[in-house]
């Protein structure tokens, strides 16, 4: 193998790659290289995510190795000019740009684990697909992320439900105390697949380009992202993802709207001051009263105007749930509905701009 590539371009690629690294054995830990006709592919995979990326290059000689993805990286990262890569005879990966020059152990490429293909478990004709814009996909991603679960007992909702139905697009996400709901009006044969959360997180660094459009595909077994040279297929989990459309209260008799930014920066002051995360809030006529209180912490409270015109109640909830929901919203003003104090609470920004409506449910917490 012998090349020539941009130091920019390689960087990149290998950055995308870094979301399916592994050390767990030694040739998961490298990537492979596939140099022809003036393209090189890179993958790395840790077999549960597999990240498949091409960038042009000038290919003297076609060929396939292996080579360390953090070594790689590093010279790609410190790199001011064109990167030129040669097989060497005993087996080294010798790399030259600039002034610098290194020689990098390889493995055998036959090692490497076989690729998964969406075509892997079944026929083409089984494999779904729909194509979104990443300005509209990736803002209703970061959305919901936050409420995903991180608890090993309940690996299944690690990731979001995405499913198609009656023209419109949900991405949803839940940890059973929290859910972030974006629907998206978007003309599809209805269907539903999950999408694992190495998936979201690798999807992040897809692309920057204004414009660009992502592919969602998905099969019996996987399921996979696709923007431009860029191809992240996941192994999906046997999700049981509970009926989402139950868990939004059907009415709601108390609203009440406050600035955003104000709301967010009092639960950041008080959140601080509590032990088990729960933040009292009393409403009362024009204002929102945070506070919570320990013996080994002492006493926050800071108080938030509103427009809330009823009368007076106390509700408890967590405050990064509660962080969390309020950290996706941009406009200058929130919206809480909600039953009383044993109702789940639900968030919505105010005259949203986005493609898609957002929505939060907070569960609320018992004070003591």
């Amino acid at each position: 193998m012998q090349l020539i590539v941009d130091h920019g371009a390689l960087r990149n690629a290998l950055n995308l790659c870094v979301s399916a690294s592994s050390k767990v054995i030694p040739i998961l830990a490298n990537v492979l290289l596939t140099a022809k006709d003036d393209v090189l592919t890179i993958a790395n995979t840790d077999l549960e995510l597999t990240v498949i990326t091409q960038v042009t290059a000038v290919v003297r000689e076609n060929g396939t190795e292996t080579v360390s993805l953090e070594s790689l990286a590093s010279i790609a990262k410190t790199a001011s000019e064109p990167i030129s890569i040669t097989t060497a005879e005993n087996g080294r990966l010798n790399i030259t740009t600039g002034s610098s020059k290194y020689a990098l152990p390889t493995l055998s490429p036959e090692d490497y684990p076989t690729l998964p293909t969406m075509t892997d478990d079944g026929s083409p004709s089984e494999c779904r697909e729909i194509e979104l814009s990443a300005s509209e996909i990736l803002p209703m991603i970061a959305t919901v992320s936050y409420s995903q679960t991180t608890e090993e007992t309940r690996f299944q909702l690690a990731g979001a439900l995405m499913k198609i139905e009656n023209g419109s697009i949900d991405l949803v996400t839940t940890n059973g105390h929290a859910m972030a709901l974006c629907s998206l009006p978007h003309k599809s044969p209805n269907g539903s697949t999950f999408l694992p959360a190495n998936l979201l997180r690798a999807m992040n660094k897809l692309t920057s380009k204004t414009g660009a459009m992502i592919e969602i595909a998905w099969t019996r077994g996987f399921v996979s992202s696709t923007a431009g040279a860029t191809q992240i297929i996941a192994r999906k989990a046997d999700a049981n993802f509970p009926n989402y459309r139950e868990v939004i209260p059907k009415s709601h008799s108390k609203r009440v709207t406050c600035d955003t930014e104000r709301f967010r920066s009092a639960i950041s002051r008080v959140a601080p001051f509590s032990l088990s995360k729960a933040i009292r809030c009393d409403l009362s006529n024009g204002s929102i009263k945070l506070s919570t209180e320990n013996a080994e912490r002492g006493m926050g409270v800071d108080i938030v105007p509103s427009d809330y015109a009823g009368e007076s109640m106390t509700i408890g909830f967590d405050s990064s749930l509660v962080s969390g929901a309020i950290s996706t919203i941009d406009t200058a003003q929130v919206c809480l509905e909600f039953e009383d104090k044993r109702s789940a609470i639900v968030m919505r920004p105010v005259n949203s701009e986005l493609p898609f409506v957002a929505i939060h449910i907070i569960m609320p917490m018992e004070l003591k």
